[in-house]
C-alpha cells in the first residue's frame, strides 16, 4: 500500500487554569503547519504482540479515548477484510480480480461481537465516526459506546463511567465468555 494514515490529537491549552501562556504540542502543532507533499522525516516501530485474537469467535472490548482509539482502528478494518465486506468497495479498486474464492471463503466464517468504548470531549471531536458507523452497518462492530466529557449543557461522562453502567454485560462477556479486552 501507498498510504500512511496518522491520527493525532492537537495539543493546545493556557496554563495556569486557562490564564497562564498557550502552551503547543511540539509534534502535533508542527503537523498541523505540514502541507500535502511535504516531506516527513518520520520512524515506525512496529508491535507484533498487538493483533486481534487468536480465537474470532471470543468477543473483543475495546476500549480508548481520544487519539488512543487509533491502534483498535486497526483491527476493525482487518475484521473488515476478513468478513468480505472489504472486497468491493477496495480491493476491486486496487487489485481488480483479487481472489474472490478466497474472500468468499473468509466471509463464511463467523466472529464474536466487537464492543467499543471510547471518549473525547464532544460530538464535534469524534474521530472515526462516520467508519465507525459504516462498521456497524456491516456488523463488523456490534456496538459503539461514546462518553463526551465536555458536552455543553450535560455532565461530564468518561469511558470508566460507560463500562461501569455496562458492568454487568462486560464482566459476564470477561468472566464466562473469554472475552479479548484491549
Amino acid at each position: 500500500s501507498t498510504e500512511i494514515h496518522l491520527t493525532a490529537s492537537l495539543v493546545r491549552y493556557r496554563t495556569e487554569g486557562g490564564k497562564g501562556r498557550l502552551f503547543h504540542g511540539l509534534c502535533t502543532s508542527y503537523l498541523e503547519q505540514t502541507n500535502r507533499g511535504d516531506f516527513i522525516i518520520c520512524y515506525f516501530k512496529s508491535n507484533p504482540t498487538f493483533h486481534l485474537p487468536p480465537y474470532p469467535l471470543k468477543p473483543i472490548i475495546c476500549i480508548a479515548a481520544g487519539s488512543g482509539i487509533a491502534p483498535l482502528r486497526g483491527f476493525w478494518q482487518q475484521r473488515y477484510f476478513e468478513k468480505g465486506a472489504f472486497h468491493h468497495t477496495f480491493i476491486s479498486k486496487l487489485w481488480g480480480n483479487f481472489s474472490k474464492r478466497s474472500v468468499q471463503h473468509q466471509s463464511t466464517n463467523q466472529y464474536g461481537a466487537i464492543y467499543m468504548y471510547y471518549g473525547c470531549r464532544d460530538k464535534t471531536s469524534q474521530p472515526f465516526r462516520n467508519e465507525l458507523d459504516t462498521m456497524m452497518q456491516h456488523k463488523v462492530i456490534t456496538k459503539t459506546f461514546v462518553a463526551f466529557s465536555r458536552e455543553t449543557g450535560k455532565p461530564k461522562e468518561y469511558v470508566q463511567d460507560l463500562l461501569w453502567k455496562d458492568g454487568a454485560r462486560v464482566s459476564t462477556q470477561i468472566l464466562n465468555e473469554g472475552a479479548y479486552v484491549y
